[in-house]
Formats: structure tokens, C-alpha cells, sequence
């Protein structure tokens, strides 16, 4: 069952209500925002997207308006219900872009349910761990439930807070973001080690055309 609101659609997939709206005519392009954001954040450029593609803008697991379930916040499991959302919505196929956290997810949908994706976009999203300054794993590391208090005049804070189902879950995503966080460096250490082995072998035997691009502005767009 798909439920419609004035702004978009809840779609029940995997066990979640996740949160979609579609923009636009054309071929399908999935559309993935950055960690604590939703699909408000890409701000100019979804319209502009939906000048030429049927975009389907998503707010993943605990962000924007898809409440979070019981489940830790996994790049894997998100990429389990960006599948399923595919499929759920009748395509066969979508081209899926994602920026930073949602880069993760994309790129997790693409070695997983290869058979789901046409064209991968990534946007500032880290392959290796020391594609990171050093300044941010430190701040990476500090991101946790305690840290709420201090982001209450962040624009992540604000955004949440004014669209989320509970907004006093805030904390919660913090300290569901730090393990997720913890885990990605962890796989990226490893990434490190391991470049031309197992899983990057595996994807790469795949031949999904794959575009990147870098930079980080809050929100993507505005200069």
C-alpha cells in the first residue's frame, strides 16, 4: 500500500514507512541525501534534475520525514530499501545518485541489487579512509546522542525538527549516526588494505557506468 499526502508518499518496504516524492518526467533517477538531511537539502537541483528525469527523492531511515524502526542505521540495510522501493514503484531499473551519507547507500545499492541499477552518481562520497581530513574523523568520532544540545542551531537540527514525525528523536539519530559512522571507517580502513580485492573486484565485473563528483556545501548548490 502506498499512502498519499500533499507532499509525496509513504511506501511500505522492509518492515519501514520510507518517505518518497516524485518530481518530473522521464527516465527514473533515484535521488539520496547527505547524513542528518533530507531531500530538502539538494535544494535548486531537484528541480532542476526534473527538468529531464522523473526523480524520485527519497528521505532515508530516520531522517526527513521517514521515521526511524528498530534497526540500526546500516548502509547495507538502506540499500535494502532502496531496492525494494525500486521495485515497489514498478521499475525495472533507475539510475540512483547520492551525495555523501547517501553516496554510502547508493553505492551499497549497486553491489547489492546491481540488477536494480542503471547509472551510478556519486557526490562527495568517500571510498577510502583517508579521503577524509583528518579534522573531520575527529568530529565523526564526537557525533553521539550527548552531542544534540550543541546542534540545536545547525540547520541538520533545524530541518530535522521541523519535518520529522518525532522530532525529539533527534538524539537518537546522533547515536545511531556514530555507529554508523564507526562501522564506515572501520570498512574503509579495511577498503585501505584490501582495494583490489573481493567486493571492489566483484562490483567492478559488473560494468555500471559510475559518475563522481566532489565537494561539500551546505546546502549542495549554493556557492
Amino acid at each position: 500500500m502506498v499512502m498519499v499526502t500533499q507532499l509525496g508518499k509513504y511506501a511500505d518496504v522492509n518492515g519501514i514507512k520510507l518517505y518518497c516524492e516524485i518530481h518530473g518526467k522521464g527516465k527514473p533517477l533515484i535521488l539520496l541525501h547527505g547524513g542528518l538531511g533530507a531531500m530538502g537539502m539538494f535544494g535548486a537541483n531537484l528541480p532542476a534534475l526534473a527538468k529531464g528525469r522523473k526523480v524520485i527523492a527519497v528521505d532515508l531511515q530516520a531522517h526527513g520525514r521517514t521515521p526511524d524502526i528498530d534497526r540500526p542505521l546500516s548502509h547495507q540495510l538502506m540499500a535494502d530499501d532502496i531496492a525494494a522501493l525500486i521495485k515497489y514503484l514498478g521499475y525495472g531499473q533507475c539510475d540512483v545518485m547520492g551525495y555523501s551519507l547517501g553516496g554510502n547507500v547508493a553505492l551499497q545499492t549497486t553491489i547489492r541489487h546491481p540488477e536494480v541499477v542503471g547509472k551510478l552518481i556519486l557526490a562527495s562520497t568517500p571510498f577510502r579512509r583517508d579521503a577524509f581530513y583528518p579534522d573531520i574523523l575527529v568530529q565523526q568520532g564526537q557525533v553521539n546522542a550527548a552531542a544534540a544540545e550543541g546542534m540545536k542551531q545547525t540547520p541538520m537540527y533545524q530541518l530535522y525538527t521541523s519535518i520529522a514525525p518525532k522530532p525529539e528523536d533527534f538524539p537518537q539519530l546522533l547515536e545511531k549516526m556514530g555507529k554508523t559512522d564507526e562501522e564506515r571507517l572501520r570498512l574503509l580502513r579495511a577498503n585501505n588494505r584490501h582495494q583490489s580485492t573481493g567486493t571492489h573486484r566483484s562490483w567492478r565485473r559488473r560494468y555500471i557506468p559510475t559518475g563522481t563528483c566532489s565537494g561539500d556545501v551546505w546546502p549542495p548548490g549554493r556557492r
